[in-house]
């Protein structure tokens, strides 16, 4: 009996050792055990993303991607910084390319006021990598605006970018002067600012008259339109809209503070010969990249006043990226977009661009705002983005149709051309 007994526990043992080996019995695996090396997890497919970008210097981008493709050893990003003649002929290549149906660019960075035209070729965001709920509780209402279409989302944005007003501090702190709330008040400083021998400006109290040498001449039209509540085209003939070309062209019209003999308003602050500008943020790179001593102050855009209070309106211009519809691969191209959308990594990217710039490119995410509030120059492109509004009539978005619509009004009324007139054109080019 003890000899059974031992004997059965000698062949449990070996059974039991035979099994958890994983051995095979007359050429068949037993379904237990220690697994083949076959069986493991399949490599996936080596996927290479093409990224079309403007402006963004690669050495911003460069470390996020190294990070992406390391977490993601089956990716392959080439980013490829495109340089065009205009933003009109990258519009017109890249579209060209979208509407062939060609695989390549898979990715894509377009001005936020072209996805009405390019949505039919652009493959929006898949819902399990980001819903459109979720993208509306922490991105701008004008990025909203801009990239949702029928319940999907068709861009993303990697920054945000609105009008300010940029002054001189010096001539400021001089004259013992303070940057204007209102339109009235500007126009009182303007006048107050500016220096003049005889007919010729020395120093402008205000770049702001006219559309030959004034950036972002067409941005400020859009905001005193949207400050005014107007509606294209059908306002472009109303009595409000006169009033808003009347007070531009007035600052060289009436009282000069401003004229064409200037040199081009970015050069002409930067030199220090202008009080007041309005511009974007990368508008203030270019200038302190002119003049990197210059003492610049950033204020909010002027408000207009309406029933005893002031609006709070301002315009917007940035890009966004988005994905071709033709790609392979757009999933994948989803999966990188909204890994740089997210929190870290805009901090990161705007670390690493401010290694090399004063400042990298401000915040699309509410969320975020707070971050840059001890920045010296971008809070108050932050101010009105709640109420700021997309604009096809911004200065160097590639909508060069739309702005030689105003700079038409702007130049032929300060000719002598009836103004009526050359509203009642616009209304129709528009």
């Amino acid at each position: 009996m003890q000899i059974n007994k031992k004997l059965f526990t000698i062949l449990t043992v070996s059974f039991l050792s035979f099994v958890l080996a994983g051995c095979s019995i007359l050429g068949y695996t037993l379904p237990f055990g220690k697994r083949k090396e076959s069986t493991e997890k399949k490599q996936k497919t080596e996927v290479t993303l093409v990224y079309w970008s403007l402006f963004e210097d690669y050495q911003v981008l460069s470390p996020l991607f190294e990070e992406y493709q390391k977490e993601n050893p089956h990716i392959k990003i080439v980013f490829e910084q495109k340089d065009f003649d205009s933003l009109n002929s990258y519009k017109d290549s890249l579209l060209s390319k979208l509407v062939q149906g060609e695989e390549k660019p898979d990715i894509i960075r377009i001005h936020q006021t072209w996805v009405p035209s390019f949505v039919s070729y652009l493959s929006p965001a898949p819902s399990n990598l980001i819903s459109v709920l979720d993208f509306q509780k922490d991105f701008y209402p004008s990025a909203q605006k801009s990239v949702i279409y029928s319940d999907k989302i068709y861009g993303m944005p990697l920054m945000f970018d609105s009008l300010a007003l940029f002054y001189n501090k010096e001539i400021f702190d001089f004259a013992k002067v303070s940057p204007p709330s209102t339109w009235s008040d500007f126009a009182d400083l303007a006048v107050t600012l500016t220096k003049s021998s005889g007919k010729d400006i020395q120093v402008a109290g205000a770049a702001f008259g006219n559309a030959s040498n004034v950036a972002h001449f067409s941005d400020i039209i859009s905001l005193m339109m949207l400050q005014s509540g107007l509606e294209l085209p059908e306002d472009f003939t109303s009595p409000a809209m006169q009033d808003i070309i009347k007070f531009y062209t007035s600052f060289v019209k009436d009282t000069p503070v401003w004229s064409s003999d200037m040199a081009y308003s970015p050069l002409a602050f930067a030199q220090g010969k202008v009080a007041m500008m309005f511009g974007t943020s990368w508008r203030l790179l270019e200038i302190l990249r002119e003049n990197p001593s210059l003492s610049v102050g950033v204020v909010p855009v002027p408000q207009a006043v309406s029933n005893n209070s002031l609006t709070n309106n301002n315009v917007t211009s940035f890009w966004v990226e988005g994905v071709n519809k033709s790609s392979k691969n757009s999933e994948e191209a989803w999966k990188l977009l909204v890994w740089l959308s997210q929190k870290e990594q805009l901090v990161k990217a705007f670390t690493n661009s401010s290694t090399i710039r004063p400042f990298g490119e401000p915040y699309p995410r509410i969320s975020l705002k707070q971050e840059l509030s001890t920045n010296p120059y971008l809070p108050s492109f932050f101010v009105n983005a709640e109420n700021a509004e997309p604009s096809v009539f911004t200065d160097a978005s590639g909508n060069d149709q739309y702005v030689q619509i105003l700079r038409n009004v702007i130049e032929g009324y300060l000719g002598g051309v009836n103004l009526e007139e050359l509203l009642k054109t616009a209304q129709q080019e528009y």
